[in-house]
């Protein structure tokens, strides 16, 4: 984002990820964590702004979903259509039917996404959600949604099982969902069979974030 006469302008990725604020020290980019391939995972953009003659600052924490199947799944490179079930409008006509909505996603490393959703409900963060315009890693990320509010559950397995979950609620309690695994399947925007295949290669030992986009909570 830049500052113009008019407000704020977007910037080109490329930009925004390369911009540094250098009217104060701390106006800095946040160090961000990286894959075992040393890709960025979940950069955090800066963006500031003027509020009552005084210069404020906000981070903007990046999101991105996938807009075809990985290819560690049995359907790689297929359609997920996970921006269209987010945005709930818009949907292209398909050979494949474009069902339900994604009301949610789930990421490894839960008290990370615990510590972001503080910030952005509490204001000083917001959330971008983009895509791949191409191969991931390698091409621009588009954004299509941007959220000041979310919800975070953290989701464990009993036995490591992924027929057994285990959602918990703000006050910590466990609660297995009344719908169970197919509940959670559909609000991620996927099949169960999809689900299944796409999380086989997660460790479920360790508690995983469910990140909502809606009020809706288990």
């Amino acid at each position: 984002m830049r500052l113009t006469a008019g407000g704020w302008a977007s910037l080109p990725l490329s930009e925004t990820t390369n911009y540094q604020f250098n009217t104060m020290n701390d106006m800095k980019q946040e160090p961000n964590q990286t894959d075992a391939r040393g890709n960025e995972l979940n950069p955090v953009l800066w963006l500031g702004f003027f509020k009552s003659n005084k210069y404020e600052i906000m981070k903007t924490f990046v999101l991105t979903v996938s807009k075809t199947f990985p290819k560690s799944h049995k359907r790689a490179g297929q359609q997920t259509w996970f921006v269209e079930k987010i945005n709930e409008a818009g949907m292209p006509i398909s050979d494949e039917p474009i069902m339900g909505k994604k009301t949610h996603t789930i990421r490894s490393n839960y008290e990370f996404w615990e510590k972001r959703a503080k910030q952005i409900n509490d204001g000083k963060a917001i959330l971008s959600i983009r895509y791949w315009n191409g191969k991931p890693y390698n091409s621009k990320q588009v954004e299509f949604c941007q959220l000041s509010q979310i919800g975070v559950q953290k989701l464990t397995f009993y036995n490591n099982d992924i027929n057994c979950p285990y959602v918990y609620e703000e006050d910590g309690v466990a609660n297995y969902p009344i719908y169970g695994i197919e509940q959670i399947a559909k609000n991620d925007g996927l099949s169960l069979s999809d689900f299944k295949e796409w999380f086989k290669h997660y460790d479920l030992s360790k508690p995983m974030a469910i990140i909502h986009f809606t009020s809706f909570r288990y």
